[in-house]
């Protein structure tokens, strides 16, 4: 089903589950008319929780929002795969960071590492002598020896090849790695890859080994764990029924995998990540959405089921 927009939706459901970039901002921005859609919605008395792949802690994520315009106190709740992760790392509620040792070789962000790491209680170590890898940015390399930045002024040349060398004695040894953002690309396209990408990188590296252990874990869309916090918050604000609930963002194989996963509908925003292959401009409004150019990146995306609405743009 092709909206016009948000306002087409809101009677239908009680929440929203709603991701950040592409859809609400491009990182730096507030989209055209995305303010007003959440003023809007807030009116109505929705509630809407925002759930992001984003590997930083959920402070980082309502103090961007703030800066650009947004009310971050008006959302049900904030959720995002770094603070997921990092509250699992720090008190261990179950496997696999029950499993998890205290020594970690870092794929880092290079802005908030230190104090994350130093937040849950790991240590750098070695790849030869880490407990397991965790990946929450394609920045930066970092043991307790040495800071690898991948761009910059200052990169290391051989960045990827010592990264790949990495993967190869990580899975000899099979380490296993904690994604905290299953993203493949960057929500603009621009300095891929993300640190799904090297999760799945990872797994290869590790079947080439002929290791069949699942030791690859990831927190974020589409896994399960962010949704379950998204329904404790929305059952403290009185929505209990998933049906009434909607997952927006503009990732087919993240928000709506992930809203089709934990049995909730779901409403794609055309304009995001996947607008080039849907031949629109992205974060642009007032465009018209193709259905069958929708339904043929599905398939090629060989996605098992199609988003219950798709919106051109995230706005009212």
């Amino acid at each position: 089903e092709v909206c016009g927009g948000m306002r087409e939706l809101a009677d239908k459901y009680d929440a929203f589950l709603l991701d950040q970039w592409g859809v609400m901002h491009d990182g730096t921005t507030a989209l055209e008319g995305a303010i007003e859609c959440m003023k809007e919605l807030k009116a109505m008395g929705k509630v809407v929780v925002l759930l992001s792949n984003s590997s930083r802690r959920v402070g980082n994520s309502a103090a961007k929002l703030d800066k650009m315009g947004f009310d971050s106190a008006s959302l049900g709740g904030i959720v995002t795969g770094g603070e997921r992760a990092f509250l699992a790392l720090r008190d261990k509620p179950c496997v696999p960071f029950t499993e998890f040792g205290q020594k970690v070789f870092l794929f880092g962000n290079g802005e908030d590492d230190d104090e994350y790491l130093k937040g849950c209680g790991l240590e750098l170590a070695t790849v030869e002598e880490a407990d397991f890898l965790l990946a929450r940015g394609m920045f930066t390399m970092q043991d307790d020896e040495d800071l690898l930045k991948r761009t910059g002024g200052d990169k290391y040349e051989m960045w990827e090849q010592e990264a790949l060398r990495t993967l190869q004695i990580s899975a000899a040894r099979h380490l296993p790695m904690l994604v905290t953002n299953p993203d493949l690309v960057r929500p603009d396209g621009a300095d891929s890859p993300m640190p799904g990408r090297l999760g799945s990188t990872y797994e290869q590296v590790l079947a080439s080994q002929m290791c069949a252990e699942r030791i690859v874990h990831y927190v974020g869309k589409p896994h399960s764990m962010v949704y379950d916090e998204c329904f404790e918050i929305l059952q403290a604000n009185g929505v209990s029924d998933p049906s009434r609930v909607c997952g927006v963002g503009d990732s087919l194989l993240h928000d709506i995998a992930g809203a089709h996963r934990y049995g909730i509908s779901s409403a794609f925003v055309a304009s995001g990540v996947h607008a080039a292959a849907l031949g629109l401009e992205p974060a642009r409004s007032g465009q018209e959405v193709n259905a069958s150019r929708v339904e043929d990146l599905r398939k090629e995306l060989l996605m098992p089921v199609s988003p219950t609405h798709v919106i051109p743009h995230f706005s009212w």
